[in-house]
């Protein structure tokens, strides 16, 4: 049986489109704080013609938080965590090694490679959520202590006995009054 003009571009797309990479779930193996970035093992098999094999371990991928030049928010990774993995469509390594002052060349012809990948951290499965909040608002959450920020104001919450530091804050921001050595358990801060 002859292959159609079709059957060719449709089985030629197809083997291309084994190495163009989007997005993928990931899990963080190790990370460097002070360089913001990662090793990262993608979380779902590939299936190239029924034949499935895992991915490796993708090194020296950047992390981003939501930040700028001026301030940043930025968290402790650890390994096991849950991350997306994005995939430029361009070649990252001029622009890794940039300073940001001008746009770069890509350097090869590389798209959507593996190498190419940028980690944002937080993914994680329904059935292991990671950090979870039901308050409608803002909750900044590490371990067991929260800031809460909603309608009724920002509140600091912990069950650790070491939590209310008073020589951090030894009088009110609100009232000027001194706080009066609380130590634990929930802590609300009211504007005016």
């Amino acid at each position: 049986m002859r292959s159609t003009l079709n059957d060719v571009l449709n089985k030629s797309f197809h083997s291309n489109m084994h190495n163009i990479y989007t997005v993928l779930p990931g899990k963080i193996e190790t990370y460097d704080a002070i360089k913001k970035k990662a090793s990262v093992k993608p979380m779902i098999k590939k299936n190239v013609r029924n034949d499935i094999i895992s991915y490796p371990i993708i090194t020296d991928v950047p992390v981003i938080f939501p930040s700028s030049r001026d301030s940043a928010i930025i968290f402790s990774i650890s390994k096991g965590d849950g991350c997306l993995l994005l995939f430029s469509c361009e070649s990252m390594e001029n622009f890794l090694s940039s300073t940001l002052s001008n746009d770069v060349e890509p350097g090869d012809n590389r798209k959507f490679s593996l190498t190419d990948a940028i980690c944002l951290p937080g993914l994680y499965t329904f059935s292991n959520p990671g950090k979870t909040s039901t308050v409608i608002g803002t909750e900044i959450i590490y371990k067991n202590y929260k800031i809460t920020i909603d309608s009724t104001g920002i509140t600091l919450n912990s069950n650790d006995a070491s939590f209310w530091k008073p020589n951090i804050l030894p009088v009110d921001p609100f009232t000027g009054l001194p706080h009066g050595g609380v130590n634990a358990g929930i802590v609300k801060l009211r504007g005016a």
